[in-house]
């Protein structure tokens, strides 16, 4: 594949020498890779990923670990990612240096998600799948000191304290997502000590080009602003751009330290006296002053919720109940406080159930998570089976029904059905709690009619005028859920 426009065949620096040292100094330092056997170079084909892989690649091989290229393509119109990946795998072969990459189904902003939420979230997702797959010990990424400087600005702006405004972090561990049951994602970054425009001068001091991201010109994106308009504004007065990315630096520099001593402090307090599932809220509110409290919060919050319920918003949010009192925090969680104590619950979000749709006789129908298959004649089905248990069968009278047409609906206020085998009508909503079924997901479950008459509830028992008498010709219907994670007959539910 040919160079991007703007390699550059000019002649070496002194820092091609200095460079590489400085890497090797710097991961030493911060011991990024102690334990590390095979290591994931997250690389765009941007300049910082691209200078990453061309300084990892060898120092890798000094210390016997094993490099793969990882590259994740977000499938964004208008971006020329395909390329970039391509470029890339290029680059890796050149280096003899494995490449792993993946396409996004598609990033999409959203929800209260931003697209660079949302690319980043998704290219995360790709970090643990690739770590998992290739058994790798760590994932390094091209994040240097001007995104240090960068974020520390953004942070500053959003209101964030020393955690957030210590940054970038040479070494980081990102829990995996609750219930995820994986790894933490071990991150290192082995080139915050040095600034974005070091590494673009010795890639061409090498003849490398790199691949340019036309959203990096788009001062709309908030990073991009701060990159283009802030930071000179404030070279002007404070002795240079450089000079003002290195006082920013080293402010992060000393927050990290701070940060890291407070953070052990309130996790000591935690490990001593916590359970995992409660947080005694009065015993913090006499023993901790507030800022470890907060501290204190928010690590058993972003350990039972993970991220999305763990902002600053959450921590005073559960800080201030008071006995009795309820907090929803986001990610679909609710904080209650009880005799002092804060406990933690998945809210109920109930699924909306799709339009009733008519069910074909003979013939087979896709509805929300289930599919319904109609099939006439056959075996007379005398299993009960269970709500909830896939798939679920049932046999119909096809006289009783008398040429009517069947559908399937989600539930109604009031539903009731008159069961075969036992006396009178029985209400869906007391069938549905007898059976445990969970309230999330009562309103799209699968509820055959005919003619406004409840037919059969899926593990249920059908409908006494429905049922099959001697004589009578036979509908069966099987109903399976698309999304069980089992399906038998006993029935079961970065840069």
């Amino acid at each position: 594949m040919a160079r991007p426009p703007n390699a550059s065949r000019a002649g070496g620096s002194p820092g091609d020498i200095a460079l590489p040292e400085r890497v090797r100094a710097f991961i030493a330092a911060h011991s990024l890779l102690d334990g590390v056997r095979r290591l994931g170079l997250a690389v765009s084909g941007g300049s910082d990923s691209l200078s990453l892989l061309h300084l990892m690649a060898p120092l890798c091989r000094e210390a016997g670990i094993e490099p793969v290229a990882l590259n994740f393509d977000h499938a964004i119109p208008g971006e020329h990612s395909d390329a970039d990946a391509a470029f890339v795998r290029d680059e890796a072969a050149r280096l003899g240096v494995a490449f792993h990459g993946e396409v996004a189904e598609g990033v999409r902003q959203g929800r209260g998600k931003s697209l660079e939420m949302a690319a980043r979230e998704a290219r995360l997702a790709f970090y643990r799948r690739a770590a998992a797959r290739l058994r790798l010990d760590a994932i390094a990424t091209g994040h240097q000191a001007d995104d240090v400087a960068e974020t520390l600005l953004l942070r500053l702006l959003r209101g964030a304290g020393a955690a957030g405004l210590s940054g970038l972090r040479p070494r980081s561990e990102l829990p995996p997502p609750t219930g995820g049951g994986c790894r933490p994602l071990v991150i290192v970054r082995p080139l915050l000590d040095i600034r974005r425009g070091e590494l673009r001068d010795w890639l061409r001091g090498k003849g490398l080009g790199w691949c340019e991201d036309p959203s990096n010109a788009n001062e709309s994106i908030p990073r991009n602003g701060v990159r283009h308009s802030v930071l000179p504004a404030l070279a002007v007065r404070g002795g240079g751009e450089g000079e003002v990315v290195r006082q920013l630096a080293q402010s992060a520099a000393i927050l990290r330290e701070e940060d890291a001593y407070l953070e052990g402090v309130a996790s000591a307090w935690l490990a001593d006296s916590v359970p995992t599932d409660t947080f005694p809220l009065a015993r913090a509110r006499t023993e901790l002053p507030l800022a470890l409290r907060r501290r204190a919060a928010r690590a058993w919050l972003l350990k039972n919720t993970g991220p999305e319920g763990s902002g600053f918003a959450s921590v005073e949010a559960v800080l201030a109940l008071a006995d009795g009192a309820v907090a929803t925090l986001p990610g679909g969680w609710r904080a209650t406080c009880a005799n002092g104590v804060l406990r933690l619950a998945a809210e109920v979000i109930p699924v909306a159930a799709p339009p009733e749709a008519p069910l074909p006789m003979p013939g087979s129908l896709n509805w929300g998570d289930y599919t319904l298959e109609t099939t006439l004649g056959g075996e007379l089905v005398k299993e009960r089976g269970r709500l909830g248990g896939w798939p679920a069968r049932c046999t119909l009278s096809a006289d009783r029904i008398a040429g009517r047409p069947l559908s399937v609906r989600g539930r109604l206020p009031g539903d009731r059905m008159a069961p075969y085998g036992l006396s009178g009508t029985k209400k869906l909503q007391d069938i549905f709690t007898d059976a445990k079924v969970p309230e999330a997901g009562r309103n799209a479950y699968p509820v055959v009619v005919c003619g406004g008459e409840i037919v059969w509830v899926p593990g249920y028992r059908v409908a006494a005028p429905f049922a099959v008498r001697d004589g009578d010709r036979r509908l069966q219907i099987v109903v399976r859920r698309q999304t069980a994670q089992t399906d038998n007959t006993a029935g079961n539910l970065v840069k």
